[in-house]
């Protein structure tokens, strides 16, 4: 993701699974404060938590998902 881009709030019936490959993705779950998450790092988002993602300097992450 592009410095400044974002993914508006959403949610999944499946588990998240998001790595960081290189800078830092914020994300932002609704039931807490944002989750800063830095290359080599990894974050697990809960089926149906409603989650925003941000990027406030470029990042590329790897998403992926599970029962």
């Amino acid at each position: 993701m592009a410095a400044g881009e974002s993914i508006s709030a959403e949610q999944s019936t499946l588990t998240r699974l998001f790595e960081v490959v290189d800078g830092t993705l914020t994300v932002r779950l609704a039931t807490e404060t944002d989750q800063e998450v830095h290359a080599g790092e990894m974050l697990v988002v809960p089926a149906h938590t409603v989650h925003t993602l941000v990027a406030e300097q470029p990042c590329q992450f790897i998403q992926l998902e599970t029962k």
